[in-house]
């Protein structure tokens, strides 16, 4: 009702819930014990991937899911996310006096250490990249979204789908600078939270690249996505595609794969960057879409000018950082 969650974050969450009161039962009291807290995670890793979303599993009980063989299961970032939803459900229960226990919580706190932390790029890693996409020196990049993508990310700090999912009318000038509009304003389009609604300046590396004159050649095609190659996954948004290439190709071809460097690692090198050229940490925040803490922040911190965001936005040099 606080209208806190996105549409996809919403239907994520109720998904989460159906399945466990399909495991405890519509009539379950809130009172779970440490040993039922077990049975549901122990349901969560033998239960088929996707098997409540979709085909001819849909049909089966969870007690006959838990015995199908040769099927994928669920991911272990995956039932990490439905035992911190859970957690996060009986901590505010706990809080309201509805329950004495949150026996989610160890489960919770036995997986945070074995979290996968991803890496930022160093500068001699971001120069490689760049000279790659800027000069195509091994022909890796073989599709426009595949630079552009790459570059939007790295001088933004910008999600995966915020840039996959971009559309020519969303790059604008907002007080005579130009600015990425991230938004969530189509059918299609979708947003991480209310604080992944903002606008960024382009970053001077970006119009030397001929991001201007990109965009403009995508708008005389009559395209209405920017990177208009891409096509909608259901489940992924628009960045399948992109994130695929970026990991699978574009940087073991160049020597870089690791498993803590990934596409979000440009998010990584972004926020690093903008820290280390003294940035402050609320216009951080504002510029990468990342929620501001405290009520003075919250209400009066969105407050900075386009003039202000773009001077922060044109400090950071993921080369020399």
């Amino acid at each position: 009702r606080l209208k806190r969650w996105s549409a996809n974050s919403a239907k994520g969450f109720q998904s989460q819930f159906d399945l466990l009161l399909e495991y405890l039962g519509q009539d379950a009291s809130l009172h779970v014990t440490s040993d039922t807290a077990n049975d549901v995670k122990r349901m969560l890793i033998s239960i088929p991937k996707g098997s409540r979303g979709r085909g001819k599993l849909q049909s089966i009980s969870l007690p006959e899911l838990m015995k199908l063989q040769g099927h994928e299961r669920m991911s272990a970032k995956n039932i990490s996310k439905y035992l911190r939803t859970y957690s996060t459900f009986f901590e505010w229960a706990v809080k309201r006096k509805e329950t004495s226990e949150n026996n989610f919580k160890v489960l919770v706190d036995e997986v945070k250490h074995k979290k996968q932390v991803r890496d930022a790029f160093t500068p001699e890693q971001v120069t490689t990249m760049l000279d790659e996409l800027l000069h195509n020196t091994h022909g890796l990049v073989k599709k426009d979204y595949q630079k552009w993508g790459t570059l939007i990310a790295l001088y933004t700090g910008a999600r995966l789908n915020e840039v996959a999912q971009l559309r020519v009318a969303d790059i604008r000038q907002i007080d005579d600078v130009w600015c990425f509009d991230f938004n969530d304003e189509g059918d299609d389009m979708q947003l991480k939270n209310n604080a992944s609604r903002r606008t960024v300046p382009v970053h001077a590396g970006l119009i030397q690249a001929g991001l201007l004159h990109f965009i403009e050649q995508v708008r005389k095609e009559g395209k209405e996505r920017l990177l208009h190659e891409l096509t909608l996954n259901s489940h992924n948004g628009y960045g399948r595609n992109l994130s695929r290439w970026f990991g699978n190709t574009f940087l073991p071809k160049l020597g870089m794969k690791t498993k803590k460097l990934v596409f979000h690692s440009l998010r990584h090198t972004a926020v690093t960057c903008l820290f280390r050229a003294g940035v402050d940490e609320p216009i951080v925040k504002t510029l990468i879409g990342h929620a501001l803490g405290g009520v003075t922040h919250q209400v009066y911190a969105k407050g900075y000018t386009t003039a202000q965001l773009k001077a922060a936005i044109d400090k950071m040099h993921p080369v020399s950082a």
